[in-house]
């Protein structure tokens, strides 16, 4: 019997030592092999889905799409920047639907309809507001210059509509659903001048139905600022995005990555 005892002990110390001693020279074989051990959950990278009201054919598209993808990078996301049209993009960051915005005006809102907008206050990129015509002859160099023209703009522009009204008669302005339907109003002579960011005329130059027209850039009327948005349920995100924009401006990162000539003229 004691015999068996001390067998029965012997084995329940050997099973004891296999139980301390191996998951130890296996954690020390993992760190020595530089192969860290698996963690699907935290592995995963959120994606950061956000608006743009420029086509993916506008030159700005890849720059907006270049700068978050670079800012959120460096804070541990992926990101996505698809288009939407100018109030749609507003409605559906609003709503939640998506995350934010790629870059918008200052005073988006100044009706307060959609209050679940969170502004970043760093500016993302600067624009152009300028006046587009298929008369050479026409010179648009401010506001002023508008009246007694038939003016048209993407509805949703808050650079122009909150400041229009000031100088031309809603008689004379032709709000349009998307830049194609501005685009054919000017050109078929239904307006005298689309206002527009100076994107537009590299959209032109590749659009087949366009190219080939007489459209002239009749003047700069506005420097229109664009700053990144995010709905409410970010609001952690919001300190980091200024803090990595401010980092990207000052280490060079930003002016490598806004290539677009027209934005440093």
């Amino acid at each position: 019997m004691a015999a068996s005892r001390r067998y029965t002990h012997g084995l329940l110390m050997f099973i004891v030592f296999i139980i301390l001693v191996f998951p130890q020279l296996d954690a020390t074989a993992s760190d020595e092999s530089g192969i860290a051990p698996s963690d699907p959950e935290g592995s995963a990278r959120r994606t950061i889905v956000l608006s743009t009201p420029f086509p993916k054919i506008a030159p700005s598209h890849a720059i907006y799409q270049s700068l978050h993808t670079e800012i959120f990078r460096r804070m541990g996301y992926d990101v996505q920047v698809s288009y939407y049209p100018d109030v749609r993009e507003l409605i559906e960051v609003n709503a939640g639907h998506l995350d934010g915005s790629s870059g918008r005006i200052y005073d988006i809102d100044p009706e307060n309809n959609y209050p679940n907008l969170i502004r970043i206050e760093e500016v993302i990129l600067p624009h152009r507001g300028i006046a587009i015509t298929k008369d050479a002859s026409i010179r648009i160099p401010d506001w002023a210059s508008l009246k007694g023209y038939k003016i048209s703009y993407i509805s949703g522009d808050k650079w122009i509509e909150n400041v229009l009204p000031r100088y031309v008669g809603a008689d004379d302005v032709y709000p349009a659903g998307d830049w194609l339907q501005a685009l054919r109003l000017l050109d078929t002579g239904r307006v005298d001048v689309y206002l527009e960011l100076d994107d537009m005329l590299g959209i032109i130059k590749i659009v087949d139905e366009f190219k080939n027209k007489p459209f002239f850039n009749a003047g700069t009327i506005a420097l229109v600022e664009m700053y990144p948005y995010l709905n409410k349920k970010n609001q952690a995100l919001v300190q980091p995005m200024i803090s990595t924009l401010k980092a990207m401006k000052t280490d060079g990162t930003y002016d490598r990555l806004v290539s677009k000539p027209s934005l440093k003229d």
